[in-house]
């Protein structure tokens, strides 16, 4: 998992302090890169560095966006993801718009729908059940 978070607020701090100090973490050669809003070129830059590092491809990225620059990496991504307060033009280009707006559960529900997608969703509420 590569995590990019242009924010600095404690949720985003949280989430990224429970991951790996790596940029990455490979996972049945998957990739999810997550960003929010900061200017093109950086996004560029980190989402680049991520995929050189991981050995990965856009097609392989799940990106969420809100706004005109997610633009370009959400036309790129393998699954697109739009959350519901983004602006009309990335819903547009959105493989998927969430029903959550951004900060209120849309990357909880988006995974929950790519787990599901992928039949593994069953397996892991079992896991949790124990």
């Amino acid at each position: 998992m590569c995590f990019c978070d242009a924010r600095a607020s404690k949720p985003a701090g949280f989430r990224a302090v429970r991951r790996p100090r790596r940029h990455y973490e490979r996972a049945n050669s998957k990739l999810i890169f997550l960003s929010n809003k900061k200017t093109t070129l950086a996004r560029w830059v980190r989402s680049k560095i991520c995929l050189r590092q991981t050995k990965l491809g856009w097609d392989a990225v799940c990106l969420f966006g809100d706004d005109v620059v997610d633009l370009g990496p959400l036309q790129r991504a393998g699954v697109a993801v739009a959350v519901a307060n983004a602006i009309r033009e990335v819903k547009a280009v959105a493989h998927y718009v969430t029903q959550a707006a951004g900060g209120h559960g849309a990357v909880r529900e988006a995974v929950e729908m790519i787990l599901k997608a992928q039949g593994k969703w069953d397996s892991l509420i079992t896991v949790y059940r124990r």
